[in-house]
Formats: structure tokens, C-alpha cells, sequence
């Protein structure tokens, strides 16, 4: 019998406190801002969407944002690609910004937005 983690993920579109629409990822592996999932649409269709950022996280569930197409273009996480990828440039966020998760709130002094839970550090 073997001892094997078997990885297991379920990737379906939510809609977040912000109203924008987000990714709810069920199973036993962990992304990050910038990775590449699969996610099934209630028609059983499947597309590709780029984590924005992870909201929230607990009891094998991750909420999560979607990043904006035009700034993913040509990026594909090297968790996820067969040959890794430069990351994008460091993003510069500045206190007062709305925030680029949610696009709700201004951002705080620590560059936090209460709404989401994005930080820009």
C-alpha cells in the first residue's frame, strides 16, 4: 500500500465581500499569487485563471483573487511551468492607492486593505 500524498484540487469561481469575483480552491495543495489553476464553470466547462492574491485560507479552502488579465500576459508560475519563469518586477504600492485586490478600499499606512485582506508589502 503506499503512503503517497495523492494532490487533489477543486477550482470554482466565488464571488468575494468586494463583489468581484474570486477562486474558491478546495483540496489538500497550496497556491500562491501569480500560480496558474484550472477552474470548472457551472456549465462544466474549464478555464485558466492567474491567482491574484490569497484572501483567505482555513479547513482546506482558499479564497482567492483573480489577477487582471492585461498584467498576466506571458507570465506562468514556476510552480506550475516545465521550465521556470522570471517574475514579474517588484510592484511599488503606496499608502492612500485603492487597493489592486479588491479595488474597494484605499490602502492603510502598513499598505493593508481591510476589505480583503491584500498586503502590499
Amino acid at each position: 500500500m503506499s503512503t503517497a500524498t495523492a494532490y487533489t484540487t477543486a477550482a470554482t469561481y466565488t464571488k468575494l465581500k468586494s463583489g468581484a469575483w474570486g477562486l474558491r480552491i478546495v483540496g489538500n495543495i497550496r497556491v500562491q499569487s501569480g500560480d496558474r489553476v484550472t477552474v470548472s464553470k457551472k456549465d462544466g466547462s474549464r478555464k485558466e485563471e492567474t491567482v491574484g492574491a490569497v484572501l483567505w485560507s482555513g479547513d482546506g479552502v482558499m479564497l482567492c483573487s483573480i489577477q487582471p488579465a492585461e498584467s498576466r500576459q506571458g507570465y506562468t508560475s514556476p510552480a506550475f511551468a516545465a521550465a521556470p519563469a522570471a517574475r514579474p518586477a517588484v510592484r511599488k504600492y503606496r499608502k492612500g492607492q485603492d487597493c489592486p485586490c479588491c479595488g474597494s478600499e484605499p490602502l492603510d499606512a502598513q499598505l493593508h486593505c481591510w476589505e480583503c485582506g491584500f498586503s502590499g508589502k
